[in-house]
């Protein structure tokens, strides 16, 4: 950060978000401050405090001091941190800068650590329709494999990457090719900004829980929830699926590793820096799939005076099951409508650049 003049000025903590990186920005700011010892600072923030009149069982450590100089911590005390800030520099206009940077950083590491794994595969889709070739792919790799696989799933969002994983996951489990089961969404691509990609931490939290490890047993450090995670798949038939990753290293630290596991990753992209990993590049439904899609999603509805209704309609939704899956579900809550009714009305939004909401939200997305 450079002042009008050109002078230097202390770290901006408004990019910041997460511990590590606020505390990176502390680090910076008492280099800023001409590094002061951790003793001066403990004797500045205790002077602030006698000064409003704390008790003096509020007065500060230097151990507590020193600790939010530390990276790696799962929680930080908030009060303590803008007491250092003040006194590396005490200005009232970049103390309230550090205050809405923590309340956004903490808001962010609390919702990136609230992830909801499962013991079982999501419900398959009925209407799953189309992806033979993937899936018989799948399948055969799975039979064939010799030791760990580990499959990544890629395309642009709404062309079924997930759909496509659990109904697999499905297959393999009905053909007796699993044991343990464990899914989760990591929410790595998802379009609530509230909704951050989850940590690699939280996401063995609750696997080691569903695996019967009690919460005080469980390890504090990443690579140690990992190894534990390893050796206690390393002897099991197991099949985790990985929905939404968004890079390679929210999905190494969750990777098994035992001789008879199956993981499944979906991810936007390709996630090359994996190794050993079989790939299957997702590819929107060709016009015969899409229109597949539609009439198995809400039979019996009359095709009406145009005989290519259904193309029309998969054709506006780019031939996507995301877009497509929500139109079915328009399709089916308007009885009476016909499918040459429903083209003709997607055409007339299409025109007017009105799109339903749900048609909207899958098409922008993808």
């Amino acid at each position: 950060m450079t002042t009008a003049d050109g002078a230097s000025g202390p770290p901006d903590p408004g990019a910041v978000r997460s511990l590590d990186e606020l505390v990176g920005c502390l680090r910076a700011l008492k280099l800023w401050a001409g590094n002061p010892s951790y003793d001066a600072v403990t004797r500045r923030v205790n002077e602030h405090r006698r000064a409003a009149r704390r008790p003096d069982a509020e007065l500060a450590r230097r151990g507590t001091v020193v600790d939010c100089f530390k990276t790696g911590r799962r929680r930080i005390n908030s009060d303590l941190m803008l007491a250092v800030v003040r006194a590396l520099h005490d200005d009232t206009g970049y103390l309230a800068h550090w205050q809405q940077a923590l309340r956004v950083t903490l808001a962010e590491t609390a919702a990136a650590g609230q992830v909801r794994v499962l013991d079982r595969l999501p419900d398959d889709v009925p209407s799953f329709t189309g992806r033979r070739d993937e899936t018989a792919r799948l399948t055969r790799a799975a039979g064939a494999a010799a030791g760990p696989l580990v499959c990544v799933l890629s395309g642009m969002a709404g062309v079924g990457k997930s759909q496509l994983a659990v109904h697999a996951g499905h297959l393999l489990a009905a053909g007796g090719g699993s044991g343990t089961t464990l899914f989760v969404n990591l929410r790595g691509f998802h379009p609530d900004p509230g909704q951050p990609p989850t940590e690699p931490g939280a996401v063995l939290d609750g696997f080691l829980r569903l695996l019967g490890v009690s919460g005080h047993d469980i390890p504090h450090g990443l690579p140690a929830r990992s190894a534990l995670f390893r050796e206690l798949l390393a002897g099991r038939r197991a099949l985790v699926v990985l929905d939404n990753a968004a890079d390679e290293d929210q999905v190494r630290p969750l990777l098994p590793g035992g001789p008879e596991t199956l993981t499944l990753i979906t991810s936007r992209r390709r996630l090359d820096g994996l190794e050993g990993v079989l790939r299957l590049d997702v590819e929107p439904f060709g016009p015969d799939e899409a229109e597949g899609l539609l009439r198995r999603s809400v039979p019996g509805i009359a095709v009406g005076d145009d005989g290519s209704a259904y193309a029309r309609i998969a054709a506006r939704c780019g031939h996507l099951p995301l877009a497509l899956s929500v139109v079915a579900g328009q399709m089916g809550a308007r009885p009476g409508w016909t499918v040459t009714d429903h083209a003709d009305r997607l055409d007339e939004r299409h025109r007017h650049r009105r799109l339903d909401s749900g048609v909207e939200v899958a098409l922008h997305l993808s």
